[in-house]
């Protein structure tokens, strides 16, 4: 996780599906429901402890049950958390986008989808479980647009032990 704080780490694709299947038991972080939710909540945290302002950094999550909780954790801080649609026609420096879940119309609409990863000025970090995303044609060209440009992450087992 460590690389994806770094600046001129500008676009990740942080791939949870290893991490997924290793998890057992409790989540390490209260409220998160699986893998991609715990990423996005210790990426975010990193961030700000390197030096982002909240308000610089902004988490999208397709279904509102996980904007909800991730709220729980973030509101406090001061990032925003929210749909892609209530997103629309803001900017900020980061963006961490959840892709887990069934997603509704987010993993399934390439033009939602597009709004969501230009929401970033200058750090873009997608995470989810590639395994489950095959079905969603539009996540799926990104993820291989970012498999090209070698900014894909792949997380092992032990990435939230």
């Amino acid at each position: 996780l460590c690389n994806l704080v770094r600046p001129e780490t500008s676009v990740c694709f942080v791939d949870t599906s290893i991490v997924e299947q290793a998890r057992e038991g409790p989540w390490r972080v209260a409220g998160a429901s699986g893998a991609p939710e715990e990423v996005v909540h210790l990426v975010v945290r990193s961030l700000l402890r390197c030096g982002l302002a909240s308000s610089s950094v902004g988490i999208i999550a397709p279904l509102r049950a996980q904007i909800q909780r991730l709220r729980g954790w973030a509101a406090p801080a001061g990032v925003t958390v929210s749909t892609v649609d209530r997103f629309q026609g803001q900017d900020v420096e980061c963006v961490v986008l959840l892709l887990a879940g069934s997603g509704g119309t987010l993993l399934s609409d390439v033009r939602r989808l597009n709004v969501a990863v230009t929401r970033a000025r200058y750090k873009m970090l997608l995470v989810g479980p590639v395994s489950k995303l095959k079905d969603f044609a539009a996540v799926m060209r990104v993820y291989n647009h970012c498999l090209e440009h070698n900014w894909c992450i792949r997380l092992p087992r032990e990435a939230l032990a």
